[in-house]
């Protein structure tokens, strides 16, 4: 029985439907099922998601959420304050659904609080799979300094700062000009500098692992005792125990390269 091959067997030996395996197991409705599909439909009996017989595709009755962290979250942040960074850092990593594979290391960890937030953002959002993290308005500053350069080509005036040009004797300025000018210092004196973050999670659907694991579970209660009784009969017929996983394997191939 040691290099006996089930498989080469019924190739070579061909006996009509399976008639070999028949003292222990009835395959027929397996050759049958490669023939034509069955209609009629195995009852199943249990909550849903079920699945309407064997080899039917795994569909979900609802996506499965984890966690309430579907919804926007956004803050803001003075950059102006030095622990701005560690402060914005702290709150991606509340507020993100992903929890792997953000900050790396220690030494991550650590750059990060000291780096540019504009910069901890561009990072860590290459790494998210079930978030986003949006800059939503960056600064006031960058408001101003916006208003300002259009504004200096709208008057033909050089791109200089707003003080040089106003204290610059050489550069011709109107009083309305200079009236501009020193409203735009104050502005630009009691601004804020501040940046305004927003994360958007996408629901995490659960992987169709469970699909898988459902189907086997499946077969497990359907079929998964008749095999093992398979084995049973055999090693009591003198079998080694070997020997009858050996043949169950063999009629696996046989069956994975001859049914439908």
């Amino acid at each position: 029985m040691k290099d006996f091959n089930i498989a080469k067997y019924l190739r070579e030996n061909y006996q009509g439907s399976f008639s070999m395996f028949q003292p222990y197991v009835d395959l027929n409705p397996l050759k049958e099922e490669s023939e034509e599909q069955l209609d009629t439909e195995i009852p199943y009996k249990g909550p849903d998601p079920h699945l309407d017989g064997m080899g039917s595709d795994f569909e979900q009755a609802e996506p499965v959420e984890e966690g309430n962290l579907s919804e926007d979250a956004t803050m803001r942040f003075d950059m102006s304050d030095p622990e701005s960074s560690e402060d914005a850092l702290e709150w991606i990593l509340d507020n993100i659904s992903d929890t792997e594979d953000v900050v790396r290391s220690e030494e991550e960890a650590k750059a990060f609080r000291e780096a540019p937030i504009e910069d901890i953002v561009d990072i860590i959002n290459s790494r998210l799979q079930n978030s986003t993290i949006d800059i939503v308005d960056n600064s006031v500053i960058d408001e101003l300094s916006k208003e300002f350069q259009e504004w200096v080509d709208e008057n033909n005036l050089p791109h200089f700062s707003a003080d040089e040009i106003l204290y610059d004797d050489s550069i011709e300025k109107t009083p309305e000009q200079e009236k501009y000018l020193r409203d735009f210092l104050n502005r630009w004196d009691s601004a804020d500098d501040f940046i305004k973050l927003s994360i958007r999670n996408t629901p995490q659907i659960k992987e169709e692992v469970g699909a898988e694991q459902e189907k086997f579970d499946r077969a497990m209660d359907l079929f998964g005792q008749k095999i093992v009784n398979i084995a049973n009969e055999m090693i009591d017929d003198g079998y080694e125990k070997e020997d009858a996983v050996q043949f169950l394997r063999d009629i696996a191939n046989y069956i994975e390269d001859n049914v439908i």
